[in-house]
Order: C-alpha cells, then structure tokens, then sequence
C-alpha cells in the first residue's frame, strides 16, 4: 500500500527526517498527497492491463469461448534526488541560536528540493537529464493531450471540461495544476458566464492553504515559493506560438492511477555530516529516491497550447 512521503518518514523514527519531510510536503501540492509505493532495490515493475477478456453470448448448450486479458508489464526506475546542507564556522560562531540556524538551513534545502521534484514532476525529460525520471510532459499522449489550438488559444471553460472529462477515474479524486494567472483567468470566465456554473472556496487543505474548486475539482497552484515565479510557465510552443502554456489534470491512487515511487524501502535520509574536510564548516546532506508511475492510461490529461489572452 502506498504512503505519502511524510507518512513513510514517521517510521524512520528520526526527528529531523519528519521534519524535512514535512517542510517539502508544505512546498508541494504533489508530494503532500500523491502515494508512493516503497520497496528495496533500484526499480519497480507492475503490470498494466491492455486487454480485457471479451463478452460472448451463446446457445442453449452451447460452450463459450474461452479468452483472457491481457497485461503488458512495465519497469519504472527510482533516482537520487538531494542536496547538502553547509553551516561556516563564521555562521556557527556568530549565531546565537545554533539550532535554530541548522533548522532553517535544513528547511532551505528541503523547500528547494520540493521545488525541484513539482517541475521534475511536470516536465522531467531524461533525454535532457538522464539523472531525472521522465514527467507528465513527456508521458502523455493521444487522447490524453488536449490543444487548445494549431497556434495556440485563449482559455475557455468548455476547454478546462474536456480536460476533466479525458480523465475517467475516479470521479471525486481529480486534480486540476496550473499557474497563478490561469487560475485568475477561470475566475473571469466564470464571472463573464451565464447560467449554472460551479466555483468554491470552501475547504483548505492540509496546511490550512484555501482551495479553489472548479465543479468540485480542485485547482493547484505549481509554483515557485521563493521568487514567485511559476514553474507551468507561459514558456512553451504551440504552432507559431512560443509563450503557452499548459493546465494538467489528475488522479493519485495506491499503484491504480498516477503513483510515486521511493526506492531504499521508502527512506528519506538526514545525515549530520560533521566538520567539512574541504571548507571552514559544518556539512549536513538530505536524500531519497523518487520515482513516478502511471497505472491507469486514462489517469492523468493535459491541455496544452494556452496563451496568455
């Protein structure tokens, strides 16, 4: 059964690993939610359905046909993610509060490595960085992708319903991404509409943030925390159009529809590393081993070729 990475950090048992676990849940609106199948070793392989046995009808006396499904199985590798955290004996000689200076060095990598892992999460290409698991960008296909236009597109609500709708499972736990600005632009769609339409603020989500919902799916703002900028940014081409941008839709689920991945049985590792034997200082490192999976083909969508009008 999958956990979500501060769940498997409860069982490590070390103060510090919750508490970094915690700092990068609040930073992403994936990795506080999405489950992550934990398991030893350096991949993972699970089977995907590609056929299903057919129906028959048949006589009185007669037999059926016997048939089958079929599965095609599928290899998904975990990678290491992490980075290492530097103290300088000048910082630790000067600061009042030791600790609370190694905490917010440890809640800097932490934010950062959220960062990191939402844009992976989006447009991770291991033909650009082999070092990274390959993202929604790159998975999607057919009719899973959506464009708004040959050259791009201004956003429109029966656009936003066509993404939701290629997303078929289950109903009530989809997920909209998208940017600041796109969700400000629904907003308006909806004022300027007639008739009948839906959009809440009524429910926060784990940390207390406020949740916009668009005919009861939630909207998720992927961005930067710490300059504001959006990682599902109006940087993408469409046609002859090369400022567009893309809105995803999603379904999370326990190795069913999209799922992580944590390699080492789940752990995400602190060290304290002591005295740095290259500079005047104290060194510390924060790891773990994501991965990602798609289950379900109809899971995940993506509307691309949104322009900013």
């Amino acid at each position: 059964m999958g956990v979500t990475l501060i769940e498997s950090a409860k069982h490590s048992g070390v103060m510090l690993d919750q508490g970094v676990a915690k700092v990068i849940a609040e930073n992403s609106p994936i990795l506080d939610r999405i489950k992550n199948m934990q398991f030893q070793g350096s991949a993972y392989t699970f089977s995907i359905e590609s056929a299903i046995p057919p129906a028959q009808w048949r006589g009185v006396g007669q037999n059926y046909t016997r048939g089958s499904g079929a599965t095609v199985k599928v290899t998904e590798n975990v990678y290491i993610m992490g980075n290492e955290v530097y103290i300088d004996n000048f910082e630790l000689k000067v600061h009042a509060n030791k600790l609370d200076l190694k905490a917010r060095k440890f809640s800097e990598i932490s934010r950062s490595l959220a960062l990191e892992y939402n844009s992976n999460f989006f447009e991770g290409d291991t033909h650009v960085n082999p070092l990274q698991f390959d993202g929604l960008r790159r998975r999607l296909s057919g009719n899973q992708v959506i464009s708004a236009g040959t050259n791009g597109a201004a956003l429109t609500l029966a656009m936003l319903d066509e993404l939701i709708d290629t997303v078929v499972v289950p109903e009530n736990k989809k997920l909209l991404y998208t940017n600041r600005w796109m969700r400000r632009k629904v907003t308006r769609l909806i004022r300027d509409a007639t008739g009948s339409i839906v959009i809440n603020f009524d429910s926060l989500d784990a940390y207390g943030k406020q949740v916009m919902k668009y005919n009861d799916v939630p909207i998720l703002l992927v961005e930067r925390t710490d300059d504001g900028s959006t990682i599902l940014d109006f940087d993408e081409t469409q046609g002859t159009d090369t400022t567009t941008a893309s809105i995803y839709c999603v379904t999370f689920g326990d190795e069913e529809f999209v799922f992580g991945m944590l390699g080492a049985g789940g752990k995400l590792e602190t060290e304290d590393l002591g005295t740095s034997e290259v500079s005047p200082g104290k060194i510390g490192r924060v790891e773990f081993y994501p991965g990602l999976g798609i289950k379900h083909p109809r899971c995940a969508g993506r509307l691309k070729g949104v322009d900013k009008s």
